[in-house]
This record gives C-alpha cells, sequence and structure tokens, in this order.
C-alpha cells in the first residue's frame, strides 16, 4: 500500500501502450510468464514472457522506445546479469 503512488505513476505510463515484455531469471522467469498472462487477460494487449538471458536470441528486435520491458531481477548473484540483459 505505500507503493500505491509509485504504481499508479508507473501504470500511467504503460496505459497507451499495445504490448509489453515482461523479462526473468532463475525462480523469477515463471513469474514472468505469469505477469504476462494477467496483462493478457485484464487488458487484452499483447505480452510476453521472456527469460532474460535470452533476448539475445530475436526477441531483442522486438523492443524499440514504445515497447514496455518489466524486469524481474532477483536479489542474489544473478542480479548483475540480469541487469546486463535489461541495459
Amino acid at each position: 500500500l505505500e507503493l500505491d503512488g509509485a504504481i499508479e505513476k508507473i501504470a500511467q505510463t504503460l496505459v497507451t501502450k499495445t504490448s509489453a515484455l515482461f523479462i526473468g531469471r532463475g525462480v523469477l522467469y515463471p513469474i514472468a510468464l505469469e505477469g504476462a498472462l494477467k496483462l493478457k487477460e485484464i487488458s487484452y494487449i499483447h505480452a510476453e514472457g521472456l527469460a532474460a538471458g535470452e533476448l539475445k536470441h530475436g526477441s531483442i528486435a522486438l523492443i524499440d522506445e514504445q515497447m514496455p520491458v518489466i524486469c524481474l531481477a532477483p536479489m542474489n548473484e544473478l542480479f548483475e546479469k540480469t541487469l546486463s540483459n535489461l541495459k
């Protein structure tokens, strides 16, 4: 509840988008898949969940200035690798 304002701000930037990518690594990959599924279910827009380390294998071509990428980064030894993929 303390994050309501921040979440609303993010939601305002996403409301006009027609698709989104969710990326996650390790145990967060299935959560990225679920996040994409939930976005599809509630908004009827295109969304995909991807393994963060797999972006270089074609999916990166989908990303432009209009494509929001929601990154689920683990707070462990995989954080730096995930951050590198996000950049």
